[in-house]
């Protein structure tokens, strides 16, 4: 069935660098609190948060995790990037230099938004033979704050684009 709905929809998401492409996200289902007052989140609030890992190469949810809504994100991920040879995309709401240089560190390739108001430092550009495409390699954070990172990162504007086009649909 699966596969019958990716080939409907064309859905097509292969390529010859990485294995497979996963993407993460985690959601908030709330509830009064007086429903479930050991999950209080806010106000007359509780909830839970459930984090999916999405294979997006086959189409399918490969884990689920679910916690207190309170629990930070990065948190509810535990497990979830584990394979250097597949492609992670992300949201902003898993933002930290720290987290970033760790898994950049232990050779894990990955796909995020970035906040809005990030600090980045280009490092070095490189033209990509295509319309006015451009691969750089950037730092994060600044000095001051101390929450630079200590790898230049690759950021791409095809990597955006591509990213763009899958947030529309999955987050």
């Amino acid at each position: 069935m699966v596969n019958t709905v990716k080939r409907k929809l064309g859905i097509n998401i292969t390529n010859r660098y990485f294995k497979e492409i996963r993407a993460f996200d985690s959601s908030i289902i709330t509830i009064a609190s007086s429903l479930a007052p050991h999950l209080y989140l806010e106000g007359n609030l509780s909830g839970i948060k459930i984090s999916t890992l999405l294979n997006l190469s086959q189409g399918i949810p490969e884990r689920v995790q679910i916690v207190p809504g309170k629990i930070n994100d990065r948190k509810c991920i535990d497990g979830f990037i584990n394979d250097n040879e597949c492609l992670y995309l992300s949201d902003r709401g898993y933002y930290s230099c720290s987290w970033y240089d760790k898994i950049t560190d232990e050779g894990f390739k990955f796909i995020t938004r970035q906040v809005p108001n990030a600090s980045v430092e280009e490092v070095k550009s490189t033209y990509v033979e295509d319309d006015n495409i451009f691969d750089y390699e950037i730092t994060l954070g600044t000095d001051y704050s101390r929450n630079k990172t200590k790898f230049a990162l690759p950021s791409s504007l095809l990597s955006y684009y591509l990213f763009l086009f899958l947030s529309l649909y999955i987050f």
